[in-house]
């Protein structure tokens, strides 16, 4: 999963300099990604869909006879044939 693995200085180290030797890690992050895509399917398939909403259409009868509407309320809607 990880390793640690010495790196190698550039620079040569003399009896006048004592440095310690420099680690480099490396984190395999294949785990990391797994359980992200695993998480991600997860919510993905259990999150509620929300419904459509549906609003009832009255429509005017045959008769002609008009029906009482507010006027803000009213909507008129217009279809094109062509």
């Amino acid at each position: 999963m990880a390793e640690i693995s010495p790196g190698e200085s550039h620079k040569k180290q003399t009896a006048v300099t004592a440095k310690s030797k420099r680690l480099s890690t490396r984190v395999d992050l294949t785990r990391m990604v797994d359980l992200g895509f695993l998480l991600i399917t997860f919510f993905i398939f259990t999150i509620a869909l929300s419904q459509p909403a549906t609003m009832k259409l009255v429509m005017p009868d045959d008769k002609g006879n008009s029906m009482p509407t507010k006027e803000g309320g009213a909507l008129t809607l217009l279809s094109s044939q062509s």
